[in-house]
């Protein structure tokens, strides 16, 4: 996949978006969850095989409180 950091930026606009599939997306890291850690309407989110995400970037998702990973 193609998504980066930089389009996690600009997917933080989305306010109303719930559903998030990021599988795979190995150019993301942990700045781009803190990206979408603003995005309170997220219920599900899938970060399964993004290789460069680490706790810090866990950290920053563990804000989302209605969030199934």
């Amino acid at each position: 996949n193609l998504i980066t950091d930089v389009g996690l930026e600009q997917v933080s606009k989305l306010s109303g978006i719930t559903l998030l599939n990021l599988s795979g997306c190995n150019s993301i890291t942990d700045v781009g969850l803190e990206h979408i850690s603003v995005l309170s309407s997220i219920t599900s989110l899938d970060i399964h095989f993004c290789k460069r995400i680490t706790d810090a970037g866990l950290e920053h998702i563990s804000k989302l409180s209605g969030i199934t990973l």
